[in-house]
């Protein structure tokens, strides 16, 4: 299905890089409960490729 998108990719996975898609991806969520000092509440983990 991502072969077919005509524009960058962003997957979710949690803690593991993203295996499942057809194009490279340019942006991953790594983790959507990542715990950060001094923040309150989980803090969405966005990884960025170059």
């Amino acid at each position: 299905m991502s072969k077919s998108i005509d524009r960058t990719v962003w997957l979710e996975g949690n803690w593991l890089i993203p295996d499942y898609s057809a194009r490279p991806w340019v942006m991953w969520t790594a983790n959507l409960q990542r715990r950060i000092d001094g923040i309150d509440g989980p803090v969405r983990w966005v990884v960025v490729r170059k």
